[in-house]
């Protein structure tokens, strides 16, 4: 299904057919401890909104760990309510602190 997004997403066939034949160029340089951190400071982000990004990575881990085994509203039911609270809390603080909320963004299918 991702893999369908290129092709929306690039200007041109062209350009789609390059990021295709490119997808695994670097994969041979996932050890290269150097190339990861030049590659995570390319993406522009602080300390604390990469700590949050590693913590939601971290959450949405465990909760689907925890949906095999069980229904994920029962695990949650079991939960005393303040740490329900307290996690239902982060995960608002995380999208208002993380969101793009800007009005100015192109539609998606605004190029068609």
């Amino acid at each position: 299904m991702a893999f369908a997004w290129i092709f929306f997403r690039a200007n041109t066939l062209g350009d789609a057919f390059y990021i295709v034949s490119n997808l695994g160029s670097d994969l041979c340089r996932i050890t290269d401890m150097q190339y990861i951190y030049e590659t995570v400071l390319s993406w522009g982000l602080g300390f604390y909104p990469l700590l949050g990004v590693l913590c939601a990575v971290g959450i949405l881990f465990l909760m689907e760990e925890a949906s095999f085994k069980e229904n994920t509203v029962k695990v949650l039911d079991r939960v005393p309510f303040v740490l329900r609270f307290c996690f239902y809390f982060m995960l608002v603080f995380m999208i208002f602190s993380m969101g793009v909320f800007d009005s100015g963004t192109a539609f998606i299918y605004f190029q068609f």
